[in-house]
């Protein structure tokens, strides 16, 4: 059977049930095959037939799975092509394609083009002759994937390696009743299975226009569309359960490939949700989608070799040839396109009991265990995975060796803190600048292959034989650039005082700065001190946040002095880091100090408990906004009981009798906030910026900065009116103006510039992307985003210590967003990266977006 007649069947069958759902709506089996048929009709006038491919670039939709039905019902075979790859790119395949038509609604100069009408043209005809000669063995498909000469490699898919996965087996309960989001990027063969598999079997999937799964848009498609179903990459998942465990509320069925699983994330979720069924899936795109399969258990996350990749799925079987894995079966590419080559390097006969058996090489390694399960050991060559994607580090050398001022090169792969590959770097030797070759690298390849981090270096570390060191260049990659490590401050005590502690009971906290270049090494006070701040002063609501997560004033006796040691092995801290969180908090009121190292609780740090009559800590751990606790925090500090909004006076008119002592606090921190603030200002050009306006923080104090160095230049603070009202207690901005509004909701129109500084830590990616959007939507013609943020250092060192492995609102927010993550976190929201420049002697890196 080919793909086309089976959902031609099941559109016989099940006519009226709905097919796909997208952003206009839901469509039935008996419209998607009619309108498959009229677009095949014009398409096969248009010269496409039999051995044809035809590439598609259409933007995800119920629209592009038509276009690619009719591309198969013409007897033809497709090529996806993602909407976000360089144009560049997209010659090239389609050179090695050597396709009669193009089919999208972006026609490139040169192309031969089609752009489809949004809705068949009247008088279409409803049928087709169905193509002679066509069968099971034919092209389907072909996947481009990245190849190790510089060349992609296109994979050529027959229809029968598609449908072999879903007549048994886990894949054949997709049907009716399941619902399944097309999640995959479209040039993935996932894509293929989450298309074919599910409305090839009678089930629904939906089309949402979003490329990025975060736990709201999760939800929203559960509760929205009654998604069931998912099949995921392995970087989503860990993202998803780190963020928000239960946003898989709903779902039933779940595979999880594309890269190696990490055990924690994956036990953290068969903990919240013991009823869903996971599958942990592998397979190149060589063997369709998936090759094996193994259902997970809880006690498969503390396997030596970690969860197991299973056993082959149905027309599938794999051998274990000198501890390489080959997979053989009805579920083989036919090749590469145009490249016999490398096919015949790949694909290889091997006797197989006697028995000559046509097998895929796949590079990895594995063993199977006495039960006959597979288990993932690694590669044996340069392949690697990266957020999923399949990257060959030698095509990117070969890009990066063709640019002028590139002289030797290499590239290696980083990990991230689970273990697994999380960001791609390039070291050459040269004169070029390392922003050009990543910009021109970007021009030329997909945004998975383009380098994260590139670093001139003045020679490649070679070994003993010769050869470039990869694994002393991956060590390169991660320190430092020179020259762009970051000067920090410290927080220390008085002179009289010990370490961690406030001095006598009632004493202050002072911040100073070391001279001369110190090595500090307590992370805590390092980055709470030192790389904080959002306008308003953001120190102590993180720290009070920490304080009442962690349960600190629950564990502490009320009426005697407690050792810090003490309290920490109450709780699960660490002392010195606790020690320097209560010290932190000392000077807000809430704990006091002791010469002896101790501290005791306040009266008003007794309101931390959760056993005091009126006790903060349901309204601060259950604040819904960073608002809330930016009024709390200033409140305790200054003793200004101002706030008498949501019924809440009680919790916002806490007394401060430390007043004078806390003003003194809060002008030291505004004073050095003010000097990273002018240190960010002036590293910007301001030349094409008229209306600034500040779409997250209210943060007076940067954009007076901004305006002292542009003075041509004016300002909008924009927020709710509550942090405008904050900012003008503080002196306002000369020359700004005030536009109260919801910045989730709707950003106003008219700045061509927009600033967002240092808060994006304190938000969720889920937030983040929300109003990056509306400020996509509002932003002028030309304009730029400018974000102010202090990003994971180049190195992939964390910010913060152990506790932000237990999701606390820790110190800079407790969110550490490196380069990369940040860049997908704009990339969901509309925008592109244009450059990223770390501002010399701060902790700040400026990242400019359109």
């Amino acid at each position: 059977m080919l793909i086309h007649q089976a959902l031609d069947e099941r559109a016989a069958q099940y006519g009226d049930h709905i097919a796909l759902i997208d952003e206009e709506g839901p469509v039935t089996y008996s419209r998607l095959v009619a309108e498959a048929d009229a677009h095949a009709a014009a398409l096969a006038r248009a010269g496409v037939g039999p051995g044809c491919l035809v590439p598609v670039r259409i933007a995800r939709s119920a629209r592009m799975a038509t276009l690619l039905l009719a591309v198969l019902k013409t007897g033809a075979a497709y090529c996806p092509i993602d909407v976000k790859w360089p144009d560049e790119r997209v010659r090239e395949l389609l050179r090695l394609l050597r396709a009669p038509v193009f089919v999208t609604d972006t026609p490139l100069a040169g192309a031969p083009c089609w752009t489809p009408p949004a809705v068949p043209e009247p008088g279409a005809p409803a049928l087709r002759p169905e193509p002679a000669g066509i069968g099971p063995d034919d092209p389907a498909c072909v996947f481009f994937t990245s190849g190790s000469t510089g060349t992609p490699k296109g994979v050529v898919t027959p229809h029968r390696a598609v449908l072999r996965l879903f007549d048994r087996g886990p894949l054949a309960a997709f049907g009716p009743g399941r619902v399944l989001p097309q999640l995959s990027p479209v040039g993935w063969d996932a894509c293929g299975l989450e298309l074919w598999g599910m409305l090839g079997r009678g089930g629904t999937v939906v089309l949402p226009d979003e490329d990025h799964l975060l736990p709201d848009t999760l939800r929203e498609l559960i509760a929205r569309h009654g998604v069931n179903t998912l099949v995921l990459v392995a970087s989503v998942v860990n993202l998803l359960v780190r963020l928000d465990p239960d946003c898989f509320r709903g779902v039933d069925l779940m595979f999880i490939g594309g890269e190696r699983l990490a055990p924690e994330p994956v036990r953290e979720l068969l903990l919240h949700h013991p009823g869903t069924t996971v599958h942990n899936c592998y397979g190149p795109v060589e063997s369709f989608a998936f090759a094996t399969m193994h259902r997970i258990r809880p006690e498969d996350c503390d396997l030596p070799h970690g969860v197991p990749i299973g056993r082959p799925v149905p027309g599938t079987e794999v051998h274990l040839v000198d501890g390489e894995l080959c997979v053989a079966g009805a579920g083989l590419a036919q090749g590469y396109l145009h490249d016999p080559e490398r096919t015949a390097e790949r694909f290889v006969t091997v006797d197989v009991e006697g028995v000559p058996t046509r097998v895929y090489r796949t590079g990895d390694r594995a063993v199977r265990d006495a039960e006959g399960v597979l288990h993932f050991l690694g590669r044996a060559d340069r392949q690697v995975k990266i957020r999923g994607y399949r990257v060959e580090l030698g095509e990117v050398e070969s890009r990066a060796a063709d640019l002028a001022g590139v002289r030797d090169c290499a590239a290696v792969a980083l990990p991230g803190r689970g273990g697994a590959y999380e960001r791609l770097a390039l070291a050459f030797t040269g004169d070029a600048d390392p922003d050009r070759v990543r910009a021109e690298l970007r021009e030329r390849l997909p945004g998975h292959l383009v380098p994260d981090v590139v670093r001139r270096i003045d020679a490649l570390p070679h070994n003993a034989n010769g050869k470039v060191d990869h694994r002393a260049v991956a060590e390169l990659m991660r320190v430092p650039t020179p020259g762009k490590r970051m000067t920090m401050t410290t927080y220390t005590e008085t002179p009289s005082a010990p370490a961690g502690s406030t001095g006598a009971a009632g004493g202050t906290a002072d911040l100073a700065e070391v001279t001369g270049a110190a090595e500090i090494t307590d992370r805590i006070v390092e980055d709470y001190l030192t790389l904080v701040d959002d306008s308003m002063v953001a120190i102590l609501p993180h720290a009070l946040r920490i304080a009442v997560e962690l349960g600190v004033a629950d564990v502490m006796d009320r009426a005697a002095v407690q050792p810090v040691a003490t309290t920490a092995g109450l709780i699960d801290a660490d002392p010195d880091a606790l020690g320097r969180l209560l010290s932190a908090l000392a000077p807000a009121g809430f704990f006091a100090g002791d010469p002896d190292g101790g501290f005791r609780l306040t009266a008003l740090g007794a309101r931390l408990r959760r056993d005091d009559p009126r006790s903060l800590s349901a309204s601060l751990v259950n604040a819904e906004s960073q608002l809330a606790w930016l009024r709390a925090a200033d409140t305790f500090r200054t003793g200004a009981a101002s706030f008498d909004g949501d019924g809440d006076g009680d919790f916002f008119g806490a007394k401060n009798s430390r007043r004078g002592e806390n003003v003194a606090f809060l002008r030291r921190m505004r004073e050095r906030t003010g000097r990273l603030y002018r240190q960010a200002a002036e590293a910007v050009d301001w030349s094409d910026s008229r209306v600034i306006l500040d779409i997250g923080g209210a943060d007076g104090f940067l954009l007076g900065e901004i305006l002292s160095v542009a003075p041509h230049a004016s300002g909008v603070l924009f927020d709710r009116p509550t942090v405008i009202d904050e900012v003008n207690l503080r002196g306002g901005v000369p020359g700004c103006r005030a536009v109260p509004g919801d910045f989730f909701a709707a950003v106003p129109t008219g700045a061509d510039t927009h600033l967002l500084c240092s808060v994006l830590h304190d938000w969720t990616d889920e937030q983040a992307v929300d109003i990056l959007r509306s400020s996509r939507r509002a932003l002028a013609a030309g304009g730029r985003l400018l974000v102010i943020e202090m990003l994971v250092p180049e190195d992939g060192t964390p910010h913060v210590s152990r506790w932000s492995d237990l999701g606390m609102m820790v110190l800079t927010g407790g969110r550490e967003r490196d380069r990369a993550g940040f860049a997908r976190i704009l990339e969901a929201a509309g925008y592109r990266t244009h450059r990223v420049s770390a501002v010399a002697g701060s902790p700040f890196s400026v990242i400019e977006a359109r």
